[in-house]
C-alpha cells in the first residue's frame, strides 16, 4: 500500500494511486477520506505479464514455463513477445533457450527494452514511460 502523494498501491485487483499535488492529498487525509484519484483493475494476463517484467528488471532472467504454469499456451500468448526480441538475441545481448529468457551482461542496458516486449499497454501508450535508453 502506498502511502503519500502520487505513492501508488498495488493490490490483487490491480493498481491504485494517490493526489500528486501535495495540497489535494493533505486536505483528502485530513478529511478522513481517501487520497486515491486513479485505479485500474488487472487481469489474470496482466498479473502474469506484470511477474514476467518483475523477473526480467530483477533477476535479469525469466522461465516463462515456470511462471505460465496456469495452462496458457507459452507459445501462443507469448510469441509475438519473443519475436520481437530477436535483434537483441542475435547481438548477443539476450539468451533465449526454449522458454528461458536471460539478459547477458552486454544486454543489461536494454533491460527495460526487454521487459517491455511483454507489457500489452505499452505500444499504444508510450508516453507513461521513460524512455528506456
Amino acid at each position: 500500500i502506498g502511502l503519500g502523494a502520487s505513492a501508488i498501491s498495488r493490490l490483487p485487483q490491480g493498481f491504485a494511486q494517490n493526489a500528486a499535488d501535495v495540497g489535494n492529498y493533505s486536505c483528502a487525509v485530513a478529511a478522513g477520506k481517501f487520497a486515491t484519484v486513479k485505479g485500474i483493475a488487472v487481469s489474470e494476463s496482466d498479473r502474469l505479464r506484470g511477474q514476467i517484467i518483475e523477473r526480467l528488471m530483477c533477476e535479469m532472467a525469466v522461465d516463462l514455463a515456470a511462471i505460465a504454469n496456469t495452462g496458457i499456451d507459452i507459445d501462443r500468448e507469448f510469441s509475438d513477445a519473443i519475436e520481437s526480441l530477436a535483434p537483441l538475441r542475435d547481438n548477443g545481448s539476450l539468451l533465449i533457450d526454449g522458454h528461458r529468457i536471460r539478459i547477458t551482461e552486454k544486454g543489461r542496458p536494454f533491460a527495460r527494452i526487454v521487459a517491455s516486449a511483454f507489457d500489452t499497454y505499452l505500444p499504444g501508450s508510450q508516453a507513461r514511460h521513460s524512455p528506456a535508453v
